[in-house]
């Protein structure tokens, strides 16, 4: 579908969201128009390097509200960083447009909210989904699989392999966080942060699964495809996936391919 709006200067937003222990720093780039806009919530990876600003500043080109927040305890956000925190930080951002003075105020469709979750914002946008049927569709790039990782994090070798590689990432993230709570986080929920797991609930779903072709921090054999197979394994209609050649975790020297082609599928089912 396409959307068309009167003529209106677009905006950039900087707001703070309350949440329980400070706010979530978010941004919201709207577009020229008379609204309502569909929305599309930008989740960033961890702790966020790429924080998909160009993709947001496209969106709000095409005629779409495009929100990028950040977690708790990243760029800005008070209060501390963890998994279950950003889970419940994508809620929170959600119940915020969502509120009526919120929606008047920057004129979103309440009905046409998407997700697009890049890495870890791919699991919280994936878990998101899951926990809440008003979100109307939901994308993850090269997305990561907490449940898949918990698998490995029960060898030594391959644990202190992760947390090395975590390292520097986790020096841009305020307060108490250490990669080690990560883990053990990550192996206290294993079970229920299994993506796989997550295929059959989500099949009446729009869903759109991307990866990077030479992606070495969610390879595609080990996060894409595996979980391609248990959406196709569901009989589901609204599944669509692609690999995007040559480029890697952060689609880098691909980002106008990647925007072109989440902009066709959003068009298509929001």
């Amino acid at each position: 579908m396409t959307h068309t709006y009167e003529h209106q200067t677009p905006q950039l937003n900087a707001i703070q969201i309350p949440a329980e222990d400070g706010y979530i720093v978010a941004r919201i780039f709207s577009p020229g128009g008379k609204g309502p806009f569909p929305t599309v919530i930008l989740l960033h990876g961890f702790p966020g390097i790429q924080q998909n600003y160009d993709l947001a500043a496209q969106f709000q080109h095409a005629g779409y509200q495009a929100v990028v927040f950040h977690y708790r305890g990243l760029w800005g956000s008070t209060g501390e960083f963890s998994i279950t925190h950003a889970l419940e930080d994508a809620r929170i951002v959600l119940a915020f447009l969502r509120q009526a003075d919120t929606a008047a105020k920057y004129k979103i469709d309440r009905e046409r909210i998407a997700l697009v979750g890049h890495s870890f914002g791919g699991f919280i946008a994936l878990q998101s989904i899951a926990a809440d049927s008003g979100i109307a569709a939901v994308c993850s790039l090269s997305g990561a699989n907490f449940g898949m990782m918990a698998q490995l994090l029960l060898q030594a070798e391959s644990r202190a392999q992760l947390e090395a590689g975590l390292a520097e990432p986790a020096s841009y993230v305020s307060g108490q966080f250490t990669v080690q709570m990560m883990s053990d986080e990550i192996l206290a929920h294993g079970s229920e942060w299994n993506l796989l797991d997550r295929a059959q609930s989500l099949s009446d779903k729009p869903v759109l699964l991307v990866g990077a072709a030479q992606d070495v921090l969610t390879p595609v054999n080990f996060m894409h495809a595996p979980l391609v197979s248990a959406f196709e394994r569901t009989g589901t209609s609204k599944l669509q996936s692609l690999v995007i050649e040559s480029t890697d975790h952060g689609y880098e020297g691909k980002r106008q391919e990647l925007f072109e082609v989440v902009l066709k599928w959003l068009n298509e089912v929001v």
